[in-house]
């Protein structure tokens, strides 16, 4: 896994994932469907992932990078 995400990037993504699992730990009651959870725990999984390691496996299919070529 080669890096292919630049540090603003990373840190906008961890914040999205800490929405989600916010969402889902603390507002249980407001997310009445279990597909939306479901759907939020994928999405706060893939974007913590991501943010965690600098790679993003999206953008290894779309051969697209958001790392400045130096």
């Amino acid at each position: 896994m080669k890096n292919n995400m630049c540090l603003l990037d990373r840190i906008v993504r961890l914040i999205l994932a800490t929405g989600a699992v916010y969402m889902i730990v603390f507002t249980p009651d407001m997310l009445s469907s279990f597909m939306l959870k479901a759907m939020l725990v994928m999405f706060g999984g893939i974007n913590l992932f991501a943010g965690v390691t600098g790679y993003c496996v999206f953008y290894t299919f779309a051969d697209f990078t958001t790392l400045r070529k130096t």
